[in-house]
C-alpha cells in the first residue's frame, strides 16, 4: 500500500456469534417482540417493532483488534518465538513499533531471524520502521520484506482504517524523510491525513517515543508529531525503542497531564530482543516494567478503545484498561499577514536593482510569535527560502532587480508550536523610468544634462517655481530617484494633486541616485507624483534623473 488507504485494512477477519438485541418501544409500555442469535462478519443486525407501528433494523458498530509490540527478532533470542505464540493465540491486525530485527535490518535478517517467528503473521501486519532498519542503506531489507503494507519506501508513513477507527503510521527515522519539524513534509502530510479523515477515533504509531522512562528517553524530535496529534483529537500513540512496557496518562501537546484531551502514549518495546531497564519514571507514567515480553492488544469500538499487555507464558506482569474517545481541543494557530513591499526611502538606486524593505506581521490569540518562514518567487518560480536575522525578525530590505517579478509569503509559529498558513503578499513587478520616459510631463523651464552617477547618464533639472515634473503611472509603490548635494534644494511633492510635503535635496556630499521621496499603497491603482522646486535661495536646483514603480 502506497500512502493513505481508505476502508477496511483488508486483512482476514474474525467469524463471531452476536446476540440479537432487543429494543422496547411504547410511551408508558414495551412489549418484546423478538430475540435471537446471529452468526456474523463483524456485525450484528437487531430488530425491534413499537407497539402498533412498524419494525425497524439498526446496524450495530464491529470492534476491531489491533495486536503487536517493537523491538522484535534477533536470531540471537528466544523472546520472539514467546511474543509470536502470543500472535499466534489472537485475531487482528498486528503492529510493530520498528526495530522489526536485528541488528541492521538485513533482507537476510528478516528471512533468518524474523520470518519464523513474527514473520507467519506477515500477511495481517502493517509494520512501521525503526532505526535499526535503517542500518541498511534506505531500509532496503524492510521495505522489501514487508511490500506494499510498508508504504513508499521513500516515506514510510502512510494510514489506513481499522473498523470505525482511523490509523496513522509515522517514520521517526528523521534524516531519512526530509525531517520531522514543523513545516517537513512528513508533518504537513500528517496534519493533511488528520484533517481529511473524519472518523471520531484515532490511533498513531511509531518508533521512538515522544515520552519515555527508559534509557533512550523521550524524543523532543518528535514534538511537532505529537502537537499534530494532539490538535486533531487523536486518542493513543504507540512507540518502542525503549525497550520495556511503560503506560502514560493522557498528556497534552506540552506534555503536562489532560485527562480530557490527551494523549495516552503506550511505550512497547516488549517484541522480544531484550530488556532495558527503567530510571525513574517520569511525571505522568501511570505502569511500567522492565523484565516482560509480551504484546500490547488493543480492542478498538466505536467511542473508545480497551487496552491489555499480554505478557509472555512465563510472566505474569500484565496491564489492561478502558477508555472512551474524546473530541479535539485546538490551540488557536496564529494568523499571519502577508508581506507588503516598499521602495525604501533615504537608499541608493542600483544599476539594475531597486532597494525594496519587506514587512510582515502575525498575531496569536494565546501565546507569541516563536518564528517566521519568508518564501520568495521569482518570475512565478518555485518559492524558496529567505534567511532571516533572527527567527522573529519581521522587516527586511531585498535589492529586486528592475523588470522581475516576485511574490512573497510567510508563515508564522508560536509558542504553543501551532503554525499558521501561509500569507501571501501581491505579486509586484519592479520597473524603473528614466527621466527621459514619456510617462513623465514637464511644465515651466526644464533642462537636460550629463551626469556622471546618474542612472542612464542624464538627468532633468529646475531651478524657477512655475516648474513642474508629474509622473503618472499605475502601481502600489513609488519613489523619485534625484541626486543629492550642495547645490540642490527645496522640492514641493503632490500625490494625485494634493499637497503631501517637501523634500531637501541638500547634502554637504556629493550623492547619486538617492530614492529622495517614497510612497506605497495596498493595492495597485493609477496615480501622478508631481515635484516642484521650491526656489531655496541659493541653490534653487532640483533634478529629475528616474521614477521607481512596484507594480
Amino acid at each position: 500500500m502506497r500512502g493513505s488507504d481508505s476502508g477496511d485494512n483488508g486483512f482476514p477477519a474474525y467469524s463471531a456469534l452476536f446476540t440479537l438485541r432487543v429494543q422496547l418501544f411504547h410511551q408508558s409500555a414495551t412489549v418484546l417482540t423478538l430475540a435471537g442469535l446471529l452468526v456474523g462478519f463483524g456485525l450484528s443486525m437487531l430488530w425491534a417493532a413499537p407497539v402498533g407501528g412498524a419494525q425497524r433494523m439498526n446496524t450495530v458498530e464491529t470492534t476491531a483488534v489491533l495486536v503487536g509490540a517493537g523491538d522484535i527478532a534477533s536470531c540471537a533470542s528466544t523472546g520472539d518465538e514467546a511474543t509470536a505464540k502470543l500472535l499466534d493465540g489472537i485475531s487482528g491486525t498486528v503492529f510493530t513499533t520498528g526495530d522489526n530485527v536485528y541488528s541492521s535490518g538485513t533482507s537476510t535478517e528478516f528471512n533468518d531471524c524474523y520470518s519464523p517467528s513474527w514473520g507467519r503473521h506477515r500477511a495481517r501486519t502493517r509494520p512501521s520502521a525503526g532505526n535499526h532498519e535503517y542500518r541498511t542503506p534506505n531500509a532496503s531489507g524492510y521495505y522489501q520484506y514487508f511490500g506494499a503494507s510498508a508504504g513508499d519506501p521513500r516515506r514510510g508513513y502512510y494510514s489506513y482504517n481499522q473498523g470505525s477507527w482511523h490509523i496513522v503510521v509515522l517514520n521517526s527515522n528523521c534524516a531519512s524523510v526530509g525531517g520531522c519539524g514543523v513545516g517537513s513534509p512528513q508533518e504537513r502530510w500528517l496534519r493533511a491525513d488528520l484533517a481529511s479523515h473524519s472518523t471520531s477515533c484515532t490511533l498513531a504509531y511509531w518508533h521512538s517515543p515522544r515520552f519515555s522512562s527508559g534509557p533512550h528517553g523521550s524524543d523532543t524530535a518528535m514534538q511537532p508529531f505529537w502537537k499534530a496529534l494532539h490538535d486533531y483529537g487523536v486518542e493513543v500513540a504507540i512507540t518502542g525503542h525503549d525497550h520495556h512496557y511503560e503506560r502514560f496518562a493522557p498528556q497534552d501537546a506540552r506534555g503536562a497531564l489532560d485527562p480530557a484531551y490527551g494523549i495516552r502514549e503506550f511505550v512497547v518495546g516488549t517484541g522480544g530482543k531484550s530488556h532495558y531497564a527503567i530510571g525513574t519514571p517520569l511525571p505522568n507514567s501511570e505502569v511500567h516494567n522492565d523484565n516482560t515480553f509480551g504484546v500490547l492488544k488493543l480492542t478498538l469500538r466505536s467511542g473508545g478503545y480497551d487496552w491489555r499487555f499480554v505478557p509472555e507464558a512465563s510472566r505474569t506482569f500484565s496491564d489492561s484498561g478502558s477508555q472512551a474517545c474524546h473530541s479535539p481541543r485546538y490551540a488557536p494557530a496564529p494568523v499571519a499577514k502577508g508581506p507588503t513591499q516598499h521602495p525604501l526611502p533615504g537608499s541608493t538606486l542600483g544599476t539594475t536593482s531597486v532597494p525594496v524593505r519587506l514587512r510582515w506581521s502575525a498575531t496569536d490569540a494565546t501565546g507569541t510569535i516563536k518564528q517566521y518562514w519568508l518564501q520568495e518567487s521569482v518570475n512565478g518560480s518555485a518559492y524558496r527560502g529567505v534567511a532571516l536575522p533572527t527567527p522573529t525578525t519581521t522587516t527586511i530590505n531585498r535589492s529586486l532587480a528592475v523588470g522581475t517579478s516576485y511574490r512573497y509569503r510567510v508563515k508564522a509559529l508560536d509558542n504553543d508550536g501551532n503554525p499558521s498558513m501561509w500569507a501571501y503578499g501581491p505579486r509586484f513587478t519592479v520597473a524603473r523610468y528614466q527621466e527621459t520616459h514619456g510617462s513623465t510631463t514637464y511644465g515651466g523651464y526644464w533642462r537636460s544634462a550629463t551626469l556622471s552617477g546618474a542612472s542612464g547618464g542624464s538627468v532633468r533639472y529646475a531651478t524657477r517655481k512655475d516648474a513642474y515634473a508629474r509622473f503618472s503611472f499605475t502601481g502600489r509603490g513609488v519613489a523619485w530617484v534625484a541626486p543629492k548635494s550642495t547645490s540642490r534644494g527645496k522640492a514641493l511633492i503632490y500625490l494625485d494633486g494634493v499637497y503631501v510635503g517637501k523634500v531637501n535635496l541638500y547634502s554637504a556630499q556629493t550623492e547619486s541616485r538617492k530614492l529622495v521621496f517614497a510612497r506605497s499603497w495596498s493595492g495597485s491603482s493609477a496615480h501622478t507624483l508631481t515635484v516642484r522646486p521650491v526656489g531655496t535661495a541659493g541653490h534653487p536646483r532640483i533634478d529629475v534623473d528616474a521614477f521607481v514603480v512596484l507594480r
